[in-house]
């Protein structure tokens, strides 16, 4: 702060600590991050870059005519680049450089004591069921009626409206409601289809079961979701904030109660918590989880 009161920054136009970048890079995540996804009490965090996830399950993928060819350099080679864009987002998360969700075909929790029985380690089994084929990547089929989400908490996000690129295929393909597609799929263009991806004559419609959506907003979100909770707004809660486009940290105080029935965010997650825990009392067994993780 002082050094850029002594360099005359504040009070200047893109100048001061509190401005506004204009580029989506999360300069404060280095300490942001074992905060908002307490690393210090488990980890790996179970992240997902939301641009791949929806391009996947929203099936937008399927009427796709852009090729990685019209994409290349003149100098590349095109013979290493053959296939559907869909199939180098599915290369990327099978050689780690990206994340996905669901990671894996097969159900995390059995793939431990699967190994057990074959006499091998949780690692070594994967490896070589992945090679087998055996155990596959959810992305490689993500319309066979199994690696698909079906429950969608949205905080913060007016998914369903301004925040989601894609709306009409949302509609269709995770809510299976009404929507505005007016374009054929590949199948139906006689396109160029997906060589990692499974194809399916008949795309997967309404793949999720719930939609609980966290907001202050009357959003269009809200309209579409099953579950809306009322969440406090900026001077109703003691919170902290931050985004790509800031390099701070906003802590905010509050300044009057929540209106009504809306509570913080923090409280409303407490008492999913807290139900989520008793619905489990009496659900015997422990498991050891199996996660793939991103290379770093």
């Amino acid at each position: 702060i002082n050094m850029l009161v002594f360099c005359g920054c504040v009070g200047q136009s893109g100048g001061g600590w509190a401005h506004y970048v204009g580029q989506e890079k999360l300069r404060p995540q280095t300490g942001w991050q074992p905060l908002a996804f307490a690393l210090d009490w488990q980890r790996p965090a179970r992240h997902m870059n939301s641009t791949s996830y929806f391009y996947n399950h929203s099936s937008q993928w399927r009427y796709e005519t852009v090729t990685a060819e019209e994409l290349l350099s003149p100098m590349a080679d095109k013979s290493r680049y053959s296939g559907h864009l869909i199939d180098f987002n599915v290369r990327a998360e099978r050689m780690g450089w990206l994340p996905s969700a669901p990671q894996l075909g097969t159900n995390p929790l059995y793939i431990a004591r699967e190994a057990e029985k074959a006499g091998m380690t949780p690692v070594d089994y994967t490896v070589k069921s992945l090679k087998e084929g055996s155990i596959r990547f959810a992305a490689e089929q993500p319309e066979n009626g199994k690696n698909h989400p079906r429950n969608l908490f949205i905080w913060r996000s007016n998914l369903l409206g301004s925040s989601g690129k894609g709306h009409e295929y949302m509609l269709k393909y995770l809510l299976g409601t009404e929507h505005g597609i007016q374009g054929l799929d590949l199948g139906k263009q006689g396109g160029v289809k997906p060589e990692e991806v499974e194809w399916r004559d008949n795309g997967l419609d309404g793949k999720l079961d719930l939609v609980v959506t966290l907001d202050f907003r009357l959003s269009s979100t809200c309209l579409y979701s099953d579950i809306v909770l009322p969440t406090a707004t900026w001077y109703e809660k003691d919170d902290m904030n931050t985004s790509d486009m800031h390099p701070f940290i906003h802590p905010l105080s509050a300044a009057v109660d929540p209106a009504w029935e809306s509570k913080s965010d923090w409280e409303i997650y407490k008492g999913i918590a807290k139900k989520f825990s008793e619905v489990c009392v009496g659900h015997p067994g422990s498991y050891t989880h199996l996660r793939a993780a991103e290379a770093e």
